[in-house]
């Protein structure tokens, strides 16, 4: 699942670049609820979880450290290290992630289309 995720973040932050827009992508992995939430006559589509505000956050942090593609260690474990490094070891202080500190890794996009090309 997470080499697919990374693969269509790669794709779609090639597709900034190529029309010169900007996207920031955070990237977790875990269990999260997706649907419809409310009653009929006001409700909407929802996504929430644990995984969803570290992914949030991640998304977030992309603008701190002016990256594109970050991802949590869960995510990274699943990717060709060729293609990550470390930006951070952060002291997540948001109550809504689970952890009080987390790795984040930066996804580089030219290095992961050369890693995933070379398998």
């Amino acid at each position: 699942e997470s080499p697919l995720a990374c693969e269509t973040a790669v794709r779609l932050a090639n597709v900034a670049v190529h029309y010169d827009f900007t996207v920031e992508i955070g990237l977790a992995h875990g269990m999260s609820l997706y649907g419809t939430i409310g009653c009929q006559a006001l409700s909407s589509i929802s996504v929430v979880g644990q995984v969803w505000a570290r992914a949030r956050l991640l998304q977030d942090l992309n603008a701190f450290f002016n990256t594109t593609i970050l991802l949590d260690d869960e995510v990274r474990r699943e990717v060709p290290s060729e293609a990550i490094f470390l930006a951070a070891v952060l002291e997540c202080h948001e109550p809504s992630v689970e952890l009080s500190r987390c790795r984040v890794h930066e996804l580089v996009p030219d290095a992961f289309s050369s890693a995933t090309d070379a398998e």
